[in-house]
């Protein structure tokens, strides 16, 4: 008689072990990625919240990328508002116009990219630069602007008001889809159907792979513990795999922090400003000593704002750390 095939009909074949999975499931940043891909192929705003030291314009430049190959086709724009920091807006205004006129053809444009010289003027060339980009354009747009903090409110108000009455326009489907990135984000921007997703740190993995991709093989101690001493912080660990591949992985925090330039300058920063705040410093000290504990409200809200803590999974109440051990060496 003949016997009937474990994979044929009436039989499922066993699941085969994906050596990816475990890290495709720890992958914290790959998993925002993920998130916010899906949000804008669904032409769905979305806020990306983005803390000190993440690194957000290069993530957004590998978003643009995925996205631009993947299919459908979105084609992004990604702009950085750091040079409007304490601009006017009479100066955002021909920026940010010039900025929404490169997404379409420019077909459908008039004067008002040269005459928008007050608020109406600014807000009809947001209006003529959206319906231009949904009529020209041969592919879906991201327009993806990081920085938002640096960016006068009312310039930023306008432009979110002006793509929502594009959105009521065209009820049909949108071509234009906008997201937004910055430290926190704003208490009028309460749109309810505008994403919200925080940009992660590395998870230990993620940052694992990236030194290791930066200086090839290392022995899993020596990288680990490099891996675990940046907290997975964007700025720290492309500072160590730089600093690896120049020295070797034979690296003392000393070295580490002397040579991460910047990003310890403003990390010092940071700490000092907290120093000087009673409180706010014996509750660092505590996280530094102690490890992770329940959420504070009185002194958390700050720390998580200033980069130097972060939220962790945990069952039951809110769950607070130390951002990384980075932070603790520069404290000590």
């Amino acid at each position: 008689m003949r016997m009937a095939s474990l994979t044929g009909p009436g039989r499922q074949a066993a699941p085969r072990f994906d050596p990816d999975q475990h890290f495709l499931e720890t992958a914290l940043r790959g998993r925002t990625a993920r998130q916010i891909r899906t949000c804008l192929r669904r032409m769905e705003p979305v806020f990306v919240v983005t803390r000190r030291w993440s690194q957000p314009p290069r993530f957004l430049e590998d978003i643009a990328l995925d996205l631009a190959v993947g299919e459908p086709a979105i084609g992004c724009r990604t702009v950085g508002f750091r040079a409007l920091r304490s601009r006017s807006l009479a100066e955002t205004w021909p920026f940010m116009l010039q900025v929404l006129g490169q997404l379409g053809q420019g077909s459908r444009l008039g004067d008002s990219l040269s005459t928008a010289i007050d608020r109406q003027g600014f807000r009809a060339g947001i209006e003529e630069s959206l319906e231009d980009a949904h009529q020209t354009s041969r592919h879906r747009l991201a327009l993806m602007l990081h920085g938002i903090e640096h960016t006068p409110v009312d310039a930023l108000a306008d432009l979110v008001d002006e793509w929502s009455a594009y959105r009521g326009r065209h009820p049909e489907g949108l071509r234009v889809v906008l997201l937004l990135a910055g430290a926190e984000r704003p208490a009028w921007l309460s749109q309810p159907e505008l994403h919200e997703i925080e940009l992660e740190d590395y998870s230990e993995a993620e940052t694992i792979a990236s030194i290791v991709a930066r200086c090839g093989p290392l022995s899993r101690r020596r990288v680990q513990g490099l891996a675990r001493f940046t907290g997975g912080i964007p700025a720290v660990v492309e500072a160590v795999a730089e600093l690896v591949a120049k020295r070797g992985p034979r690296l003392d925090a000393d070295l580490i922090l002397h040579s991460m330039g910047p990003a310890a300058d403003e990390m010092r920063g940071a700490l000092d400003i907290v120093s000087a705040l009673g409180e706010l410093a014996d509750r660092l000290a505590m996280l530094a000593k102690d490890g992770p504990d329940t959420e504070w409200d009185e002194t958390d809200t700050m720390l998580l704002a200033a980069g130097l803590i972060k939220r962790i999974r945990s069952h039951g109440a809110p769950h607070v750390t130390l951002r990384a051990p980075a932070l603790a060496a520069l404290l000590g």
